[in-house]
């Protein structure tokens, strides 16, 4: 008899969200901290 083992999800969802909401505030701290001066005079 065979029993059926779900397959274990990477991560719930909830627990995604939270880690994409962590992750998308440490990209918006990082783009406020770049100088846009030095940016612009590269191009």
């Amino acid at each position: 008899k065979g029993i059926m083992v779900e397959e274990p999800k990477p991560l719930k969802k909830q627990a995604q969200i939270e880690l994409d909401e962590a992750y998308a505030r440490e990209l918006e701290a990082e783009l406020k901290n770049i100088n846009w001066d030095e940016v612009i005079e590269q191009f």
